[in-house]
């Protein structure tokens, strides 16, 4: 607190985004004690597979008293799921709902995306699995479907050679390559050579909790997803329009998506990559939320 203390200028609002339990009782301290409406910015649930020492480690205890506890507390809330907004709304907090957001407009599409290699079909994963992401089941998939024939190609971008074969306990199979670590400027590139980028995720409370910034990376990019539906990705992609739904997180159901992914048509695929870009435009962008925080922000200071 001592950096708020040396502020020459009270701030309007204080903006907590993460830190743990004791943190956030200082924090709400000094807010009370001056007057200044505190917002915390929850992103994310965490499970205790997720934290150092499970159940019972520090981390994971202090998390959750932060989360159930000092969060329902504070003034105001930004939820970036649905999940969260319900649940901060039945603690009695005011909430606004903002899912993750980029500068879309000003994201490039264009015929750098061109897709390159002979495969008939180009899959792209592109970030940190970390807990969350099956990166073993969308390796399986894609080896169940090219067979003996490779018509799917799976890079990742993201992960070492070494971390992937951890992932998927063994060496990646044929039509699968891992690219490793990239500049940050490469990877949009990364994306929009890709026909679909693919995720797929647990059906847990910390993936209800959170929302996949891969999806809306991809969108902007205009490259269409393949996904099982967690979180709210429900209400951003369509089957057939954004991308495809992968009915659950299962090897066989990826497989059947990828089968059906195969027999568009480059038609299809155009259309989808514009569906694609226009809903990361309308629902991403973080222009169409500047207005809505602007007054939320006003409202805690009445």
């Amino acid at each position: 607190m001592h950096w708020l203390n040396a502020q020459p200028t009270r701030p309007s609002h204080v903006l907590l985004y993460g830190g743990d339990a004791p943190y956030a009782a200082h924090l709400r301290r000094w807010c009370r004690h001056n007057g200044v409406p505190l917002v915390v910015d929850v992103v994310d649930w965490y499970s205790p597979q997720q934290m150092r020492g499970g159940v019972l480690g520090p981390p994971y205890l202090s998390a959750r008293l932060a989360l159930g506890y000092h969060y329902p507390r504070c003034d105001g809330v930004i939820a970036i799921s649905s999940y969260l907004d319900d649940y901060y709304r039945s603690r009695g907090a005011r909430v606004l709902r903002v899912p993750p957001t980029l500068d879309v407009r000003r994201v490039p599409v264009g015929d750098d995306g061109a897709r390159l290699g002979s495969a008939e079909l180009t899959l792209v994963y592109a970030g940190a699995p970390g807990k969350k992401d099956l990166i073993d089941t969308m390796v399986r998939a894609v080896e169940q479907v090219n067979g003996a024939d490779r018509r799917i190609e799976f890079r990742i971008v993201g992960p070492t050679a070494a971390q992937v074969t951890e992932l998927v306990g063994g060496r990646t199979p044929p039509g699968v390559r891992v690219l490793g670590r990239m500049p940050q400027q490469e990877v949009p590139v990364a994306l929009r050579e890709a026909d679909f980028s693919v995720l797929l995720r647990p059906e847990e409370r910390f993936t209800r909790a959170g929302f996949p910034t891969k999806f809306c990376e991809s969108l902007a990019n205009g490259t269409p997803v393949i996904a099982n539906l967690t979180s709210d990705l429900g209400s951003y992609l369509t089957d057939g329009a954004e991308g495809l739904v992968c009915r659950d997180r299962s090897v066989e159901a990826l497989a059947e998506t990828l089968r059906r992914a195969l027999l568009l048509t480059a038609a299809d695929r155009e259309r989808m990559r514009q569906a694609a870009r226009r809903r990361a435009v309308e629902s991403f962008d973080f222009r169409s939320y500047a207005e809505p925080l602007g007054e939320f922000f006003d409202a805690l200071r009445r």
